[in-house]
């Protein structure tokens, strides 16, 4: 076993990871400790590609499949636990390549070749991404072929499904978009927040993916926090499917625009918005409920609410739990305007 010592001298090794099928390709080039167990490569990889680790996953060395313990899907090959297995184990020499698979529906593989095994170098902090090109296709576009044809839709005005991938991706697009930097900042966050405890994977959640993201409602209507309040770092506007809890109605899944911080992995929901479509949503349903307190649970994979929306009775509970990723935690924003105060004075008054 590696001592603390030893583990600051382990060998770094340069990888490429291609986005397998892409053209122009999509990838990235990463340096990291050989010590790195796949299950940590596993988050970052997520990180780098882009990725929103909605999916199930799996790493594929020759023909030994490692991955986590699925019970809940029967499958057909030995998948050996990833956390009891290092990268120097799996690719101990250059030119070695193995694929990393996220989700098994839209099959996205990736070659993971190893290009070079280096010393460390003196104050730097690994894992670092060096390079790459183009941006992650959207999460459940329907795989690389899919991908070619959303590409084609919001490129083309004249494509019937294009102002519909418009309003399902929720932002603009571009295919060429990398930004290296915010990729290094989610990497320098995952090493401050070292791996998940066991405290908070043994707590009870609906969900059955792994929890993601911090989640605050805004009930400010004139504060758009195109600043994330809690790293400064500028927002994005992304579309969610959330899982909403409405007492004395149920469950409900709701397509919102966020403000989204990457780095801190912080969705922010503005509360008047939010009310105001679920009131829209339940109007003919369930008038009644409308105004009752509610609880937003966590978000939901785009293709199974899509297919909600499509089919309304064709989600079983069972398969909405499958598909739901909890939210970590729960904030509070309270928000301080600027402004001259007294001495001994806050503006909290």
């Amino acid at each position: 076993m590696l001592t603390p010592a030893d583990k600051k001298d382990a060998p770094i090794y340069q990888l490429k990871v291609t986005l397998t099928g892409s053209r122009p390709p999509i990838w990235r080039r990463i340096q990291i400790s050989g010590e790195t167990h796949l299950h940590k490569l596993h988050r970052i990889l997520q990180i780098v590609m882009g990725w929103e680790d909605y999916h199930l996953h799996q790493f594929v060395v020759g023909e030994r499949y490692y991955g986590t313990s699925q019970p809940d899907f029967d499958l057909e090959m030995e998948v050996k636990d990833e956390r009891t297995v290092t990268l120097g184990g799996v690719a101990p020499a250059v030119g070695q390549k193995f694929t990393y698979e996220y989700d098994f529906g839209d099959s996205w593989e990736h070659e993971i070749l190893v290009e070079k095994i280096l010393k460390p170098a003196p104050g730097v902090r690994y894992p670092v991404c060096i390079k790459g090109k183009r941006a992650c296709p959207p999460e459940d576009c329907g795989g690389i072929w899919g991908y070619e044809s959303f590409l084609e839709a919001i490129r083309d005005p004249n494509q019937p499904e294009h102002e519909e991938m418009l309003e399902w991706i929720g932002e603009s697009f571009d295919p060429e978009a990398f930004d290296l930097e915010a990729v290094n900042r989610e990497l320098a966050a995952l090493r401050s927040d070292g791996d998940e405890g066991e405290e908070e994977r043994d707590r009870p959640r609906f969900g059955r993916l792994p929890p993601r993201y911090a989640f605050a409602l805004n009930p400010y209507e004139d504060v758009r926090f195109s600043k994330c309040p809690q790293c400064y770092e500028p927002t994005r506007l992304r579309k969610f499917a959330l899982l909403i809890y409405i007492e004395r109605f149920g469950l409900l899944s709701q397509g919102k625009t966020c403000r989204c911080c990457p780095g801190c992995e912080l969705l922010i929901v503005h509360q008047d918005e939010l009310e105001a479509q679920l009131a829209t949503g339940l109007w003919e349903r369930a008038p009644e409920v409308i105004g009752n307190d509610y609880f937003v649970v966590g978000t939901v994979e785009r293709k199974i609410w899509r297919r909600g929306l499509r089919q309304p009775q064709a989600l079983s509970f069972e398969e909405l739990r499958r598909h739901t990723a909890d939210f970590k935690t729960i904030l509070e924003i309270e928000y301080e305007p600027g402004g001259w105060y007294p001495s001994g004075r806050s503006n909290e008054s």
